[in-house]
Parts: structure tokens; C-alpha cells; sequence
């Protein structure tokens, strides 16, 4: 019983047991508004993630759309160049080949080939116009090469001697 009779002596234990159930009881109540505002965080939250949810898959549509329409775009970028590779190669074709530099004009005739091949797999009418022309620049592309094989084989046989055949 001595440490009744000191608890009750001295009322400062008293006003602190007090102070600790009024302390308790703004905790409590503290807990029970930060609950209450956090349902209500918790509510508003779904309510965003449905009015959101909607917003973000037409997002995703869009960017599916803008990625497919950029590599659309991109093909026919280079689908268009081959429409063009007969304008861009027709003052090398009909200047024909320089004899002391032959790769540049092979070159041309290898973007020609290419383009014609390309064209012929799209197989489209608008391109019949390009493919004319470029079968055109073909036709004579090669013959200035033939031409100039022709001259460089002439130039560099010598002529045959048929009695040195009949003789030996």
C-alpha cells in the first residue's frame, strides 16, 4: 500500500495519467480524421483512375496511330525516290562513261536497276511513266558501256594473222 498512498500524495501522477487519456483520445481522434480523409483520397483516387483509364488507352491508340503513320510515311519517302531516280540519273546516263572513271556511271546504272526493280514489285499504274524511263536510261546505259567495251577491246588486240594459223 505504500505506492497507493504515493500516487494519491502526490497529484502530479494523477494529472499525468489525465494528460496521457486526453493525449490517447487526440490521437484517436487524429487516427480516426486521417482515416476518413485517407477513404476519401482512396475514393477520389478510383474516380480519377476511371475517368483516366479511358484517356490513356485512346493515348496509346494515338501513338500506335502516329508510329504506323510515320512508317508509312517513311516507306513511301523511299518509294517516291525511285520515282525520281530516272530525273537524277539521266544527265549521267546520256553524258555516258568516263573511260578513266568508270565506277560513278556503274553507280548510276545500279540506282537505275534498283529502282526498276522496286517499281516492278509495287506493280502500281502511277509508276508505269517512271519505269518507261528508267528502262529507257537502262537501255542506253548499257549500250554506251558496250559501246565502250567494244572500243577498248578494239584498242587493245592486236589483229590476227590468218596465214600464221594456216602455216603452223
Amino acid at each position: 500500500m505504500p505506492a497507493e498512498s504515493y500516487i494519491y500524495e502526490d497529484g502530479d501522477e494523477e494529472a499525468e495519467l489525465e494528460f496521457l487519456r486526453e493525449s490517447l483520445e487526440q490521437m484517436d481522434n487524429l487516427t480516426d480524421k486521417t482515416t476518413q480523409l485517407l477513404k476519401v483520397f482512396d475514393i477520389r483516387l478510383k474516380n480519377l483512375g476511371r475517368i483516366i483509364a479511358p484517356i490513356y488507352k485512346s493515348t496509346q491508340k494515338l501513338t500506335r496511330l502516329y508510329d504506323n503513320i510515320e512508317a508509312t510515311m517513311g516507306t513511301l519517302d523511299d518509294i517516291l525516290l525511285f520515282f525520281n531516280v530516272a530525273k537524277d540519273e539521266a544527265a549521267t546516263i546520256h553524258a555516258g562513261p568516263d573511260e578513266s572513271e568508270l565506277l560513278p556511271y556503274l553507280d548510276s546504272i545500279n540506282r537505275l536497276k534498283d529502282a526498276s526493280d522496286a517499281l516492278r514489285q509495287l506493280d502500281l499504274e502511277s509508276a508505269a511513266q517512271s519505269r518507261k524511263e528508267i528502262h529507257e536510261l537502262l537501255r542506253i546505259g548499257l549500250g554506251n558501256l558496250s559501246q565502250l567495251f567494244n572500243q577498248w577491246l578494239k584498242q587493245h588486240s592486236g589483229g590476227i594473222d590468218p596465214a600464221a594459223y594456216v602455216n603452223a
